[in-house]
């Protein structure tokens, strides 16, 4: 049994079991759990509605069992070090842990459960310091979102918001949708400076708008007006901002990528 500092951050708990198993990158979290002792299953456990993983423990033994269904495998991947993270943090003591597709894609703050098995998930697969190395050769935009999600294992949305908090370079955030509404937005620590994402109903301009009226929504990324996303004291002097949108139809989510364009972006001239 591994053994832990007490009052770890979830972020803490993956950088001590990655270095007490010496892992390399990329992690494969299927290997990790069987390095551990516990069982590991694949079953079905239904489709749209049904939960992508559990972590069951019984008579001082404990199991991952993930959907058979799950069709990417970097959403399996970072399903399985997400049960993991139930497993080795302290307090998650249920059980049984029975974690539906949008507890995995749509829960990243704050101290609930959820959201701290995928706080683990994310930085075991994508450490941060790997991130901020990346984003110092590379602008973000969703392509390389979708590059370091496959080479890493994450999902896009895990990925999204690791690159956006460890940004100090872009001015950008993370956005998840539901039922037409913002559930949640992340941003990087330029964006907040000057701006701040418009809670609530999304807009009509907005194209995350349009798949929640039946709509597709273009794989390219779009400019569009600012007032449609954002606000704040630096939005008047904007004349447009990028929008990269990619829709989870069967989990009813939308993630976007919201940019500043350097050229657009005022935040040299704002006198702090």
């Amino acid at each position: 049994m591994l053994n832990f500092e007490p009052r770890l951050s979830p972020e803490m708990y993956a950088r001590q079991l990655s270095c007490k198993l010496n892992l390399t990158y990329s992690v494969d979290a299927e290997e990790v759990v069987k390095e551990l002792g516990l069982l590991y299953r694949e079953k079905d456990l239904g489709k749209s509605s049904g939960y992508d993983g559990c972590l069951v423990r019984k008579n001082n033994k404990a199991a991952v069992i993930i959907n058979a269904n799950i069709a990417y495998k970097t959403r399996r991947n970072f399903t399985i070090a997400h049960e993991l993270g139930h497993y080795l943090i302290k307090g998650h003591n249920k059980n049984i842990y029975n974690c539906a597709g949008k507890d995995i894609e749509g829960s990243f703050s704050g101290k609930g459960h959820e959201s701290e098995a995928n706080q683990f998930a994310v930085e075991l697969l994508f450490p941060s310091q790997h991130a901020k190395s990346i984003l110092k050769r590379n602008p973000l935009n969703m392509d390389l979102a979708k590059e370091m999600a496959a080479r890493y294992g994450t999902s896009l949305t895990s990925t999204l918001i690791r690159l956006v908090k460890q940004n100090d370079i872009d001015c950008c955030a993370v956005i998840l949708s539901e039922g037409s509404k913002v559930k949640w937005s992340i941003t990087s620590t330029r964006f907040r400076r000057c701006y701040e994402v418009a809670p609530g109903y999304l807009s009509q301009d907005t194209y995350a708008y349009d798949f929640f009226i039946g709509k597709s929504i273009p794989q390219e990324s779009q400019n569009v007006r600012p007032g449609s996303w954002i606000s704040g004291d630096g939005v008047y002097d904007l004349s447009y901002i990028i929008e990269e949108s990619v829709p989870f139809a069967n989990l009813g989510i939308v993630a976007t990528l919201l940019t500043i364009p350097q050229d657009e972006d005022d935040y040299d001239n704002v006198d702090l």
